[in-house]
């Protein structure tokens, strides 16, 4: 996020108290945002937090928790259907959807009016 970004952001937080705000360096952490991806003046964010051990041990434990982008890439790896050979989504996807449609037409064939 950039400077300007984060001034008009930055009444959410609270307390704001400026670009080296504790409680947006950990939703920065908490999403995923590594330290090599941030603004290169701002690289090094936690050498601002240094005089305050509670600050900088909450953001070190941050940096190593699962983040949000390491949560979805698990969950996307894992989502069926996305073989690298032979992929072919919408073969399998207009299978699924024909599928359906048969069950319910062979359900409502079913069905006799009272």
């Amino acid at each position: 996020m950039s400077p300007l970004d984060f001034m008009q952001f930055r009444d959410y937080l609270t307390p704001a108290s400026g670009f080296q705000s504790l409680q947006f360096r950990l939703m920065e952490n908490k999403l995923g945002l590594k330290s090599e991806h941030r603004v290169r003046y701002n690289q090094h964010y936690s050498n601002v937090f240094h005089s305050n051990s509670e600050h900088l041990v909450a953001l070190e434990l941050s940096e190593q928790e699962p983040s949000l982008l390491n949560l979805v890439e698990k969950w996307l790896e894992r989502t069926p259907g996305l073989e690298k050979d032979g992929f072919d989504f919408w073969t399998k996807y207009q299978r699924g959807v024909q599928q359906m449609l048969d069950k319910r037409k062979d359900s409502a064939l079913v069905r006799t009016d009272p």
